[in-house]
């Protein structure tokens, strides 16, 4: 009786282990599509990532593959150098698309006309180190829709860091990385292209910390800017959320770089009804030169402004 308890103590103790350290079994899965790495056991990201368990990692080898879907939690897909995912589909379509939590998706370049390049749709993700290049978006390409983004998430505890993401000068509304939760949007670049619509570097809804970013417009001869901000950097809309709901986050904008658009930052409130008290949003010590405005506040009064570089703007550098 006394070694039927000790086994079962023994039993619920590994059993506890193995929940509360998943990553002790998980396993590394190779893909390859061209023979560079003979010993891999997939020819396609989503076959080895249907085939993994929580927690594995899925290894692409370099070569060219299709869009996927990661929807295994905590896996992590990484790529060895030179592996490009091909994502040219319908206009309603998606390269990257991660439906669960936990998962690290690095290392990868998207090339490809989808509506979103990469779309997260779960919680705790980070995105590092990807490019997504929506310039094969051209004439071509029909039935272009509202609402294209390289990088799109609506979680939590999101991670977007160290990713290149260029736009098309096609399609009426382009956003480089959009971000609808709780986030943290560091170190990226995003090449936006004054064209036929409105295009906006990093465009955010909920609190969150955008810092270090690298945000410009690429033209050959910079036009005179537009007032109604066709072309801008940052955009933050607050109050999207149920009037009158209790704001519990921060914003802060700090350290990043925005040249050659129409509007550098623009902090702009759907409604009044839903004040919100003094330095819950923080703008500080951002470069921002050649563009029409430099930080633009509309239907919004309180802030903390402080630190910021702005230079040759072609009308207001604060306003109002």
């Amino acid at each position: 009786m006394r070694t039927m308890k000790i086994l079962l103590g023994f039993a619920v103790v590994w059993a506890v282990f193995l929940i509360s350290c998943p990553t002790t079994l998980a396993a590394t899965l190779v893909v390859d599509d061209n023979l560079k790495c003979p010993d891999a056991a997939y020819s396609s990201i989503q076959d080895a990532i249907d085939a993994a368990r929580e927690f594995d990692t899925i290894l692409i080898c370099q070569g060219s593959y299709g869009g996927f879907e990661a929807h295994v939690r905590g896996i992590k897909v990484t790529a060895q150098k030179d592996v490009l995912i091909t994502a040219k589909g319908t206009a309603e379509s998606v390269g990257i698309y991660v439906s669960a939590d936990d998962v690290v998706i690095e290392g990868l370049t998207l090339v490809g006309s989808c509506k979103w390049g990469i779309y997260v749709d779960g919680n705790n993700v980070q995105i590092i180190n990807n490019t997504v290049d929506q310039t094969a978006l051209d004439t071509d390409f029909l039935g272009i829709p509202r609402g294209m983004s390289g990088i799109e998430c609506r979680g939590q505890d999101i991670l977007i860091k160290q990713n290149r993401i260029v736009l098309s000068p096609y399609g009426d509304y382009q956003v480089g990385i959009l971000a609808r939760g709780s986030f943290e949007i560091e170190e990226n670049r995003v090449i936006l292209s004054r064209g036929k619509g409105y295009q906006i570097g990093i465009y955010t809804e909920n609190g969150g910390r955008i810092a270090r970013n690298k945000i410009q417009c690429h033209d050959n001869i910079l036009e005179t800017p537009k007032r109604d901000a066709q072309v801008t950097g940052i955009r933050l809309q607050l109050d999207v959320a149920v009037p009158n709901a209790v704001q519990d986050f921060s914003h802060i904008i700090e350290g990043n770089i925005v040249y050659r658009t129409d509007c550098a930052i623009s902090v702009e409130r759907q409604t009044a009804l839903n004040p919100i008290l003094e330095n819950d949003l923080v703008i500080r010590d951002n470069v921002l030169a050649n563009n029409g405005y430099g930080i633009r506040t509309d239907r919004f009064t309180f802030a903390t402004i402080s630190g910021n570089l702005m230079r040759n703007c072609w009308w207001d550098c604060i306003y109002p």
